[in-house]
């Protein structure tokens, strides 16, 4: 039996697929959990799959290194993703965002935070750190303007 480590796997994917569908981390299953009518059961799936990348600290820590417009972005991140974010570099798409949940956060965070990023911006930016930094660079150049409400 051959064995492919988890950066191997992931070091060969860079040559096939774009970054952006790379993932963080990859898990070894031994039984993909079944529903009733034998599709899989994602619940049960993901119920398994135990998150050991952070501990207390490394949270506290993540939480830190990020500035308060990260947390905010992040902070709907979660939402949307139904999933805790701790990390700024986290990417969008490798936590299971697709193009729906992008137009889902992209109508959040003008509805919460009165800003209106493009959809696109997104899927050039994919994390946390990257899509701020986008929306930062747009509001204070003289390209974006916010919509004040009818005058």
């Amino acid at each position: 039996m051959n064995f492919i480590s988890e950066a191997e796997i992931i070091e060969r994917l860079k040559n096939i697929v774009p970054e952006y569908m790379i993932p963080k981390r990859i898990y070894e299953v031994v039984k993909i959990p079944l529903s009733a009518n034998g599709k899989v059961n994602r619940n049960k799936l993901l119920n398994s799959i135990k998150q050991t990348d952070f501990d207390e600290k490394d949270e506290k820590q993540a939480e830190i290194n990020m500035t308060n417009f990260e947390k905010s972005v992040a902070s709907v991140w979660q939402t949307i993703l139904e999933k805790d974010i701790l990390d700024k570099d986290s990417n969008f798409f490798q936590n299971g965002g697709d193009s729906l949940k992008a137009i889902r956060l992209v109508n959040a965070l003008k509805e919460e935070l009165g800003i209106e990023p493009k959809i696109s911006w997104l899927f050039e930016a994919p994390t946390i750190s990257e899509f701020a930094a986008r929306i930062q660079q747009e509001m204070d150049s003289n390209n974006y303007m916010e919509d004040d409400g009818e005058i």
